[in-house]
């Protein structure tokens, strides 16, 4: 049975936990779409490299340019997580960007990933950032949904990437107003 759901930001003791989250979230939301010899290859150890990168690069520190959240459940501990910050893409009127956002898919429907987009677009617009987009895979169905659903609108435009040797496309989803972005998390939650 699961508890109640916390997010919060990110500390340095959760970052094997959030490494090993990070791992079965890219797993499980990418099966299908990434080859499956590449994601059986990815290993926990280089995730937390790559999050002990993350967390010294101004996480801990104000202002802070990024923001990393974790969903908590109170039983199980860390099962999502969420990382928001400038965007990335100058060719792109957004101010802000979420770098991603993965919850284990047991706790898919239960407002885990909407408590991560709301604490996201918080952090973005106390740093006057007032809208904001996220990249997906243009064959990642389940989350196109969910985007949209929070009123997400794909951009057209399209981004190629290589992984392990296979192309795949990625597109934006963006929020012109973050403000009524959280006005529509709280309405659906």
């Amino acid at each position: 049975m699961a508890g109640i759901i916390n997010v919060r930001v990110i500390t340095p003791a959760d970052i094997p936990g959030v490494a090993g989250i990070n791992l079965r979230c890219y797993r499980e939301a990418n099966r299908g779409i990434i080859p499956a010899d590449y994601l059986a290859k990815m290993k926990a150890s280089s995730m937390q490299r790559e999050w002990e990168r993350k967390f010294t690069q101004g996480v801990s520190g104000e202002p802070a340019q990024e923001r990393h959240f974790v969903a908590e459940d109170s039983r199980a501990g860390i099962v999502g997580f969420a990382s928001a910050g400038p965007s990335r893409d100058a060719q792109l009127k957004y101010e802000g960007e979420i770098y991603g956002v993965y919850v284990l898919s047991d706790y898919s429907g239960r407002g885990t990933g909407r408590s991560l987009i709301a604490a996201s677009a918080d952090f973005l617009k106390r740093r006057r950032m007032n809208s904001m987009l996220l990249w997906v895979f243009e064959g990642n169905t389940k989350a196109r949904k969910f985007f949209e659903h929070l009123g997400g609108v794909s951009v057209k435009l399209k981004k190629d990437v290589s992984i392990d040797g296979e192309r795949l496309v990625e597109i934006p989803y963006a929020w012109e107003d973050l403000e009524a972005l959280q006005t529509n998390i709280s309405r659906s939650g």
